[in-house]
Formats: structure tokens, C-alpha cells, sequence
């Protein structure tokens, strides 16, 4: 996809799981305010970035999947299913009543 490629349909976002689970650790976006909407970037941007974030992304075990997510969708509902390399919709947690 191009660093340069315009997203009307939702934000663009870079986002970083574990390879063996799919469960999400950490997203990115750039937001270009000239051009009022979410842009690409290079995936060394993404590392540099967040590489500090958390302990579990400065040890490196993470990949990062590029995702153009829609209006109204947020990433706590979903996971990344490693092999298909895409998102997955999680399943609800089960409550436990008292």
C-alpha cells in the first residue's frame, strides 16, 4: 500500500500482535491534518515509534499488520488470526455471576 494513499472509508492502522496468539498489543496511526485523514507510513516508523511503548514490544515478538478499520469498529473487539493474517472478530467473554 502506498505512503501515500488516501483512506476515506475509515482509519488506517498499523496493528502489532503476538504471532503465536493474534492477541493485539499495541495499535499506530498517522494523522496528516493538512490532508484531514489517517495516512500510511513505513513499517520502521511503526517500530521506531512504539518499540518503547510497553515491555512486551520492546522485546520484539510482535508483528505488525496493516488494517484500514471503519467507522464506529474499535480493535479491543477483535484479535488477528496469525495465519490468515487478518482480523477476527474476538468471542464474548463469558460473565461470571455471583
Amino acid at each position: 500500500m502506498s505512503k501515500t494513499s488516501q483512506h476515506n472509508a475509515g482509519r488506517l492502522t498499523y496493528t502489532l500482535y503476538d504471532p503465536d496468539s493474534g492477541r493485539i498489543l499495541g495499535n499506530y496511526a498517522k494523522y496528516d491534518a493538512e490532508k484531514g485523514e489517517y495516512v500510511g507510513c513505513d513499517p520502521d516508523e511503526v517500530i521506531e515509534v512504539v518499540a518503547g511503548a510497553s515491555p512486551e514490544l520492546s522485546l520484539g515478538n510482535f508483528e505488525i499488520l496493516e488494517v484500514l478499520l471503519e467507522e464506529g469498529l474499535e480493535l479491543k473487539d477483535f484479535k488477528v488470526d496469525p495465519k490468515e493474517r487478518k482480523l477476527v472478530v474476538r468471542k464474548p467473554q463469558k460473565s461470571v455471576k455471583k
